[in-house]
């Protein structure tokens, strides 16, 4: 029953942000910051669907969900600097920071082909803290902002934005810190 209403809030949730890229591109002519959008309301995609029987079947869609779920908090800093940021540019040079960090999750990718008993658990610390790091990043670039911005409306957005986040980020660091059972649900 549980599994069910799971795949249910998957279907849905994978549904409405289908629709918000769909709206995106729509007004993806405004600029990079569309697309920066774009770019995250894709990797939120992917990390919805990758626990999905269908990707979890073809190895090439858990790859490409893989990834897109990794680069969330990449994404996330990059929403946070062209909201935020009025200096903000995508230029070419950035792509670097998904690799900064993709690197850091390549235990994901070799799921247990290097048999090192200390090596998934070194690799899980520096996977959480360079994705720690970005979202962190994404909250500064909220913060630091703050001073020059004189409009009251992204004020109060800037303060509803950095709640909502650190609520977000604690809610999941809770949950993907508890171990379930697949037997169990």
């Amino acid at each position: 029953m549980l599994h069910q209403i799971n795949d249910i809030i998957q279907i849905v949730t994978a549904t409405v942000l289908g629709l918000a890229c769909i709206l995106l591109v729509k007004h993806s002519k405004s600029g990079h910051h569309t697309w920066t959008g774009i770019g995250f309301t894709i990797s939120i995609f992917c990390y919805v669907i990758i626990e999905s029987q269908a990707i979890q079947a073809v190895p090439v869609l858990k790859f490409i969900a893989m990834v897109g779920a990794i680069c969330i908090p990449v994404q996330f800093w990059f929403l946070a600097r062209a909201i935020f940021d009025d200096h903000f540019k995508f230029t070419p040079r950035l792509i670097g920071w998904f690799l900064v960090q993709l690197v850091p999750h390549f235990n994901f990718f070799i799921c247990d082909v290097v048999s090192w008993s200390w090596f998934v658990p070194m690799s899980n610390i520096l996977a959480g803290g360079v994705s720690l790091g970005f979202v962190l990043a994404g909250l500064y670039t909220a913060l630091k902002t703050k001073q020059s911005d004189l409009i009251d409306s992204r004020l109060k957005f800037r303060n509803v934005f950095i709640i909502v986040t650190a609520t977000i980020i604690g809610m999941t660091l809770i949950v993907e810190a508890i171990p379930i059972n697949p037997q169990t649900i």
